[in-house]
């Protein structure tokens, strides 16, 4: 059974999936508690209910980033069952894991004798990664 264990513990698949779980503890509901991210979807809201316009009436840094803004909203016409803020979140979570697989790759580049597992527990040290 230890043999077993340590064999599980020792995939590195499974501290990805591990820590995939870790970060989706803080995601659902998806809920955006940060003012920045609430003006952001407060004006993807009204993009949506007024129909589109570029640049918006309304958007918190829409010349920093049209790109979500558009996203956001054009995903809100394909999925109206979700609204602005849920289609956010799930995007930025979902960008968070596409990151944090990168970064996997990217160090791995940098560093070909680093162990996946080694590279997994760093970045869960540092939250501002998830």
């Amino acid at each position: 059974m230890k043999r077993f264990i340590l064999s599980i513990l020792g995939n590195s698949n499974t501290w990805i999936l591990l820590f995939i779980s870790w970060i989706a503890i803080g995601v659902f509901p998806l809920v955006c508690y940060e003012s920045d991210s609430m003006h952001v979807i407060a004006g993807c809201e009204q993009m949506y209910n007024e129909g589109w316009q570029l640049p918006p009436r309304y958007s918190y840094e829409y010349r920093m980033q049209p790109l979500v803004t558009i996203s956001v909203v054009a995903l809100r016409y394909v999925i109206p069952c979700l609204s602005c803020g849920e289609i956010y979140c799930l995007f930025s979570a979902l960008s968070a894991i596409i990151f944090l697989i990168g970064i996997i790759k990217f160090v791995r580049q940098l560093m070909p004798d680093a162990d996946k597992i080694i590279t997994l527990l760093s970045l869960m040290l540092i939250p501002e990664t998830y």
